[in-house]
């Protein structure tokens, strides 16, 4: 069975009840359904090689709101303090890269909100330091 979840008002994540399912996901609907709830981070990042402005990519960070460990062992336990276990619920994703680009299709996913913002700040970082135009190293 799929593990459903929101966030409370702390941003930890809280697995919706099961007892009355129609109930539960009409509530984790409603909560999906608004974007604050879900986004954790997004912006656009400038892209230069060889010191040439060649474009953006847009980085996301989001709550899935479904566990996304797939039922992976190493991801949940009964120790609630043991973050090697916690559910999968979120997700930073780039968009925008050319196809032919090893990165096109990047995604890195990660337990709680705290640990996707430093996801999502450190990919920015990286994005800005690889591809700036003071170096411009792009993709070197």
């Amino acid at each position: 069975m799929l593990e459903y979840y929101i966030l409370d008002k702390n941003k930890n994540a809280v697995e919706i009840d099961h007892t009355d399912l129609s109930e539960s996901l009409r509530e984790w609907s409603e909560f999906m359904s608004k974007k604050e709830n879900k986004t954790v981070a997004q912006e656009n990042v400038d892209l230069y090689v060889n010191g040439q402005f060649c474009g953006q990519v847009w980085v996301s960070t989001v709550f899935l709101g479904i566990n996304h460990s797939y039922g992976n062992p190493y991801h949940r336990s009964p120790n609630p303090d043991d973050d090697e276990y916690k559910p999968v619920l979120f997700e930073t994703m780039i968009f925008g890269f050319p196809e032919d680009f090893e990165a096109h299709q990047y995604m890195e996913r990660t337990t709680t909100w705290d640990k996707a913002e430093e996801q999502h700040h450190n990919i920015v970082n990286k994005l800005k330091k690889h591809f700036s135009p003071q170096l411009g190293q792009g993709g070197k």
